[in-house]
């Protein structure tokens, strides 16, 4: 399991997978850790894409410093693995957490980041959001697994895939004792601390922005907002919640590859 070291000392746990040319980037939702992202890394490995995972600092197996967190140091800790790694151009796909933090990524480093690909995100906060964002804090600060689980659970999932897949969600609590819950309510006051709206008109960046029709997190109306700020992005909606890459993976894998492949369409 490899580290990398930041510029402020914290162990950030990354893995390189594949080969080839062409680099692609995965962020992570804020709850995620990189074995979250197994199906579409096996996918584009096998398609001949060099694939880079990392947890951002207060995920996973990475440092969790008792610190205030930002997205402007989530930026930077990329930019020094990157660095470290010798990888001068990639493309990034970020979920929820990081699809906010990639959007930031290519605004700092624009010569950097070839394509985007924006998965159930937000690049601004409203009061709507804001709300359900401080539900989850005030779970994490029970200190409890399970009643984070509770709080989003029913936001991430459609009430499809919840009522059909109900053991594999339930599955999942347990791996919810394992968030260190100070990191992760110090990532979601981060979030909401960065406004992006207006800003993103600059960007030349080729990008593919998707939304859930079910999202409840992040209903497809964030989404449109950022396409219309991007001048070179483009928009898809899946069937389907929050977390796309887990309820339609088959389809959001083809998108990505279709899209890094050069179809833009």
């Amino acid at each position: 399991m490899p580290y990398f070291t930041t510029s402020d000392g914290v162990r950030l746990r990354y893995e390189v997978q594949g080969s080839g040319k062409n680099a692609i980037a995965f962020l992570n939702g804020i709850a995620m850790n990189i074995d979250g992202w197994r199906m579409q890394a096996d996918f584009l490995k096998g398609k001949g894409f060099l694939v880079l995972l990392h947890d951002m600092r207060g995920q996973g197996a990475s440092d969790k410093p008792r610190a205030e967190y930002s997205l402007e140091r989530h930026v930077l800790d990329l930019k020094e693995l990157l660095d470290f790694l010798g990888f001068d151009e990639v493309s990034l796909a970020g979920i929820s957490y990081g699809g906010k933090v990639s959007l930031m990524a290519a605004l700092s480093m624009p010569d950097r980041i070839k394509n985007l690909v924006i998965l159930n995100s937000s690049h601004t906060v409203d009061r709507a959001l804001k709300l359900r964002v401080d539900r989850w804090i005030l779970a994490a600060r029970l200190k409890s697994g399970r009643f984070l689980w509770q709080a989003m659970v029913p936001d991430i999932f459609s009430d499809k895939f919840l009522n059909d897949n109900f053991s594999f969600v339930s599955s999942l609590a347990p791996g919810f004792e394992l968030i260190d819950f100070v990191s992760f309510e110090e990532m979601a006051k981060a979030f909401t601390r960065v406004d992006l709206h207006g800003k993103l008109s600059v960007l030349n960046t080729q990008a593919l922005v998707v939304a859930g029709t079910d999202d409840k997190f992040f209903p497809p109306r964030y989404s449109r907002l950022i396409v219309e700020e991007l001048p070179m992005g483009k928009y898809y909606e899946l069937d389907c919640g929050h977390v796309s890459i887990w309820e339609k993976p088959r389809e959001v894998n083809e998108l990505i590859y279709k899209f890094l492949s050069g179809d833009k369409k």
